[in-house]
């Protein structure tokens, strides 16, 4: 997946961020739109659909997620799962390549790993945070209305708020979940076919390629392509 570090996408706009500061650059003409301090105790990074710069603050005190506007660099929210958080790492979910317009986020803390929807900012600017409990597993991914992870074999997706299970697919019972997309969700069977999945109902859809991809000399598969790109996560 192509994650430049540092390097995030919102709208028209570039954010570049070093080990003190996040500037904000047009891409049209290269123009600086803004720039603010930013130590690099807070980890990590990425931009919402919502147009919004998400960091973790572990800076000292109480862990929490920021959010600032990408438009003008200010802070406008912070948010915890719990006020009782002492440790916290933040995996964003569902993003375009380099961590940008992401949906959804994955928090690690004490208390175990859960997942959260990201909504629009609302008139103060401030993005509602949602639970999500089928993004609670990790290496689950986001798919439409539901959330997709493994479980002993299958592939299992399970609705985004109570986590009730919608379908289950068996394929080999040794499947490598790649990623999903809207109206996609992909799969590499133990005999490297890439199977591809309709996340309303589970059923393999009419497109699904059959060709068999070459592996890596450590099993991994060689190849994920660009469809599933943009919907693989990595972790702060």
């Amino acid at each position: 997946m192509y994650e430049p570090e540092g390097l995030y996408t919102s709208g028209g706009t570039v954010l570049v961020r070093d080990a003190a500061q996040l500037r904000a650059l047009e891409i049209a003409t290269g123009r600086e739109l803004w720039q603010i301090p930013m130590a690099d105790c807070r980890e990590g990074g990425f931009t919402t659909a919502g147009g919004q710069f998400v960091t973790t603050d572990a800076c000292g005190g109480a862990p929490a997620v920021e959010f600032y506007d990408v438009a003008t660099g200010q802070l406008r929210g912070r948010w915890a799962p719990s006020a009782a958080v002492v440790t916290l790492k933040v995996e964003p979910l569902a993003c375009a390549p380099a961590q940008s317009a992401c949906t959804a986020l994955r928090t690690v803390d004490e208390t175990g790993s859960r997942g959260w929807l990201l909504g629009e900012p609302d008139g103060d600017g401030k993005t509602p945070v949602t639970a999500a409990r089928a993004l609670d597993p990790p290496g689950s991914v986001l798919a439409g209305e539901v959330g997709v992870t493994y479980v002993g074999g299958d592939m299992v997706a399970r609705k985004l708020r109570d986590g009730a299970e919608v379908w289950r697919w068996r394929g080999d019972g040794s499947s490598q979940l790649l990623g999903a997309q809207s109206g996609s969700v992909h799969v590499l069977t133990e005999n490297c076919d890439l199977v591809t999945l309709d996340p309303a109902t589970g059923r393999r859809s009419r497109g699904s390629c059959s060709r068999t991809y070459g592996k890596a000399s450590t099993g991994n598969p060689g190849w994920f392509g660009p469809a599933m790109a943009s919907s693989r996560s990595s972790g702060w």
